[in-house]
């Protein structure tokens, strides 16, 4: 008997586990291995940012940014301004751009957005391939850009593995 039952709910397990949603791309989430709501969430603002970025978009970007968005860096002592930032962003426009290994944090109506940043973008006519370390706050409320901080990893993490289902 007890067989039988296993025989019948072994069908609508794999169903169920066929219809969760699966994790984005380039995105290690949870030991369950599905992307939380907030993880989803920013994934998709980043990729829109990126994406207004890539096109030329100056207006999608500054909706996205708020009025005293700035972006520290730890190559530069002072901060660059929304305007500095942009201008630098659509001058050197990106290409290709990843972000993988979000992790978010949510603090009250704050959101802290950690992840690497893989580009490729023209800089003075040359394709250039970079990975950034980034961090950016995000007002959760107004789904705004707060503040950006960049750097270098001083090594590229190993590009995770997919499980098999052998381990």
């Amino acid at each position: 008997m007890r067989y039988l039952v296993i025989a019948l709910l072994l069908p609508l397990l794999s169903v169920a586990a066929l219809s969760q949603p699966q994790l984005p791309p380039g995105v290690r989430g949870p030991g369950s291995g599905l992307a939380t709501r907030s993880v989803s969430t920013y994934l998709a603002l980043e990729r829109d940012l990126i994406d207004a970025l890539k096109v030329g978009n100056r207006a999608a970007v500054l909706r996205m940014l708020s009025e005293k968005f700035a972006v520290s860096s730890a190559a530069e002592i002072d901060e660059a301004s929304a305007a500095d930032w942009l201008e630098h962003e659509l001058n050197n426009p990106i290409t290709t751009a990843g972000v993988p290994n979000l992790n978010v944090s949510e603090f009250d109506d704050i959101a802290v957005v950690r992840f690497l940043l893989d580009s490729k973008r023209i800089f003075k006519g040359k394709t250039v391939t970079s990975t950034l370390y980034a961090v950016d706050v995000w007002r959760q409320s107004s789904h705004q850009l707060l503040a950006r901080y960049v750097s270098t990893p001083s090594r590229t993490p190993p590009i995770p593995t997919r499980p098999t289902g052998r381990e």
